[in-house]
């Protein structure tokens, strides 16, 4: 879908099959968010879409150079209902009929498509995910002030990877009117880490009965290790999700293997382990590690190791979601930092992450 000038609808079906290794600069980066776009649902879907489960025919495809998994997640972005600005007009508004069926366009909105719809919706959620801590919803669900912190930029990003629905697979658009679909699944090279889905993360008040167990800012030196004790109780989630993230030091240019610091995830309960990313082995390559258990039960232990650092230590970030009835502070390793309060009046400074 392409829009004309002044907002004027026309539509173009491009029609191509998805192409590996089209995720470019900057969104190869190892501690950016690379948003790949799903299709739409409800009332949005045009006549070539399969609906929200679905990845979109023009989203781009990893990995990166070093084999990287890339996107890190996919978010609606085909067939949006947007705002548009209409040229030698004022006073835009949402009209009292709005299009449907994924194109046209109405007053003051339009049908678009593009990772750049996608990507907007995903910083809005990186946005709440913020406030979500500094505003005190953690761990209770519920705005508490005396609960609030300020999350590394390292937990934000584990937060929404965590959150990330399993996708069914991407759709090649072949001609007009016809497609074939290429099966996909969680951390391959379509979805990553899957759809962004805050409320499969976080606690949210009376929406979800889920539980949040977060880890910020926790350091490890080498050869050392951080373990968790995390105990599975009662609620309508069906799995486990733990998520692993840390801010990389930069590498050179053209590198073959970017990941400067090397930590490793590992989940263990009793004598069956747990790897992350789908990889059945430690994972060597990705700053983002992922393990979701399907109907887990019972206790698990979540190993952080520090496997091979080029500098003297790493910070890292640590999530967990699902139906916990308990989780633990670190049984060994280096003591947990406190969180930093959130400040209470707004800063005269533009905040940075790490």
């Amino acid at each position: 879908l392409t829009v004309g000038p002044e907002c004027a609808d026309s539509l173009q079906y491009q029609f191509s099959n998805p192409t590996p290794n089209t995720v470019g600069s900057p969104a190869i980066g190892k501690n950016v968010i690379a948003v790949g776009a799903t299709e739409s649902e409800g009332g949005d879907i045009d006549v070539h879409q399969l609906g929200r489960d679905y990845i979109a025919d023009f989203s781009s495809i990893g990995p990166s150079d070093d084999n990287r998994i890339k996107p890190d997640i996919v978010a609606p972005g085909d067939a949006i209902l947007s705002a548009c600005a209409r040229g030698a007009q004022t006073g835009e508004c949402d009209p009292g009929s709005k299009p449907t069926g994924g194109s046209g366009a109405s007053e003051g909105l339009i049908f678009m498509s593009g990772t750049s719809m996608a990507t907007p919706v995903s910083s809005g959620a990186a946005a709440l995910v913020r406030q979500y801590f500094e505003d005190g919803y953690y761990p209770s669900g519920t705005k508490i002030a005396s609960d609030s912190l300020m999350p590394s930029a390292a937990l934000v990003k584990a937060v929404m990877m965590n959150s990330g629905r399993a996708m069914t697979a991407i759709r090649n658009k072949l001609s007009y009117g016809t497609t074939s679909i290429t099966p996909s699944s969680m951390y391959d090279n379509y979805q990553g880490h899957g759809r962004l889905t805050l409320g499969d993360a976080l606690k949210i008040g009376s929406f979800n009965d889920i539980t949040t167990q977060v880890y910020d800012a926790r350091s490890l030196s080498a050869s050392t290790t951080d373990t968790f004790e995390l105990t599975i109780g009662s609620c309508s989630a069906t799995s486990l999700a733990v998520t692993l993230v840390w801010t990389d030091p930069a590498s050179t240019r053209h590198c073959s293997r970017c990941l400067v610091n090397d930590l490793d995830l590992k989940i263990t309960k009793g004598s069956t382990h747990f790897y992350p990313n789908n990889k059945g082995q430690r994972d060597s390559l990705n700053n983002v590690e992922k393990i979701v258990i399907n109907n887990p039960s019972g206790t698990y232990y979540v190993t952080v190791t520090a496997h091979n650092l080029q500098n003297s230590a790493q910070k890292y970030s640590l999530v967990a979601s699902g139906c916990l009835s308990s989780g633990s502070d670190p049984v060994t390793g280096t003591p947990a930092p406190t969180g930093t309060p959130a400040p209470t009046l707004a800063p005269t400074y533009s905040p940075t992450f790490e």
